[in-house]
């Protein structure tokens, strides 16, 4: 019953193992030649997955388990004491979500690089949306609904864990949400929200997924708001958008359509891209 607003699928294409969102025809990457790329990504994938054979081979998987969590993905306490959960792949590769809105705010590949961005000006105590790394934006993006607050209720809710899953191949993180007398309060109706995340040697996915358990059909937005650490601005380009319709909100909310293949970003750039991600056209945004 609802239209399900998608954020697209930003996936670096260089050295850089991925990170997969549910969609999959969109990409910022750091330029370079296709040759190049392909070998940089090869080889950073083929040493961590040898890390990975490696570590196996030396000491074995752990299957011990503390607090019902496996070894390798537990709770933890982040910052300004909020609980989160840090998964571990062994190959090296770590993630943390935090419980307070379900936002993931680091994710490093095996050789230690932090992909995600946090700003130094994020405010921890459990109230106020953390600014920075992952967050999922429902039922709303931006302010529509001036009696909701920016962006929606799930960002600032504290989510409940529903599963951690840990094996040679990858941890795995589920966490859940539902309607409660506070969302209500905000928006009154009832849901149910599944974010899982997922860590390999070579990738980080993210899916969201959204219910509607009661009698009345809604409409809404659901995206992840993903913030990059990006090595150099001036080398990055953003790919799959050509053809699209999209709203510069820099030029005053002038309309225009997508004519490059590469979309290069000397300067501010603040745009809305209408159609599903699939590639077809729709009324929300890309």
């Amino acid at each position: 019953f609802g239209r399900r607003h998608r954020s697209p699928h930003l996936a670096p294409m260089s050295a850089h193992p991925s990170i997969k969102a549910p969609f999959e025809d969109v990409g910022w990457a750091v330029k370079g030649s296709a040759e190049e790329e392909d070998e940089a990504a090869a080889a950073a994938m083929a040493k961590a997955l040898d890390r990975a054979h490696k570590l196996r081979a030396s000491s074995g998987r752990a299957s011990s388990s503390e607090g019902g969590h496996s070894q390798g993905c537990a709770s933890s306490t982040g910052e300004g004491g909020l609980e989160t959960v840090v998964l571990r792949h062994e190959s090296g590769a770590t993630a943390e979500v935090y419980l307070f809105g379900a936002t993931l705010c680091s994710y490093k590949s095996p050789d230690g690089v932090e992909h995600i961005f946090v700003s130094p000006g994020a405010i921890f105590n459990g109230a106020k949306a953390i600014r920075g790394g992952v967050p999922v934006v429902f039922p709303q993006f931006g302010q529509p609904d001036t009696a909701m607050p920016q962006h929606g209720i799930a960002r600032t809710s504290t989510w409940a864990v529903k599963e951690i899953r840990d094996s040679a191949e990858e941890a795995c993180l589920t966490l859940t949400l539902s309607d409660s007398a506070a969302t209500r309060d905000k928006w009154d109706y009832a849901f149910g929200l599944e974010f899982a995340v997922s860590l390999t040697a070579v990738s980080l996915t993210m899916t969201l997924r959204v219910a509607n358990p009661g009698p009345a059909p809604f409409d809404f937005h659901a995206l992840l708001h993903t913030y990059f650490r990006v090595p150099d601005i001036g080398t990055t380009v953003v790919r799959g958008l050509r053809g699209r319709t999209y709203i510069d909100k820099v030029a005053d909310g002038v309309s225009r359509v997508e004519a490059a293949a590469e979309i290069h970003l000397p300067s501010f750039t603040d745009r809305v891209y209408l159609g599903e991600a699939g590639g077809g056209a729709g009324p929300g945004p890309a």
